[in-house]
């Protein structure tokens, strides 16, 4: 049991300390940054916070794009692998949106707390899926 408690270990260690890891957090923080800027200059043109809707669509298209050239360098099935992309980030909002609602409602914690909580937690989620399903190579 210890042995297969190490091995497991070990290969979570690898997940996240993995050259896809440091690149999944550098695109991450570029698109995160190009969805910033993006809200930023069209709520200041237009007063309008549904532009948000757009800024996110615009972060999600770039960080989707880096992913798969730079990072996962996978080509195929492009229509398959967006949509997975896009699936994988709306599940992720959906989990920490309602995360952050359990931690203001009922744990009582700051927004902020609760944001910053999620945060490590849909980062892991996101990652491990698209890694393992939005950008697994096809032999």
């Amino acid at each position: 049991m210890k042995l297969v408690k190490e091995a497991w270990l070990i290969n979570l260690k690898s997940h996240f300390l993995s050259r896809n890891f440091f690149l999944y957090l550098i695109i991450g923080s570029f698109a995160v940054s190009v969805d910033t800027a993006t809200f930023y200059i069209l709520y200041k043109l237009t007063k309008q916070v549904a532009t948000n809707f757009i800024s996110y669509f615009l972060g999600t298209i770039t960080s989707f794009t880096l992913n798969r050239k730079f990072n996962f360098k996978v080509f195929d099935k492009s229509h398959l692998r967006f949509l997975s992309f896009i699936i994988v980030n709306t599940s992720g909002s959906i989990i920490s949106t309602t995360l952050i609602w359990v931690g203001i409602t009922i744990f009582n914690t700051s927004p902020l707390f609760a944001k910053l909580f999620t945060l490590p937690l849909i980062l892991a989620y996101q990652y491990t899926l698209n890694k393992l399903i939005t950008f697994k190579r096809y032999q």
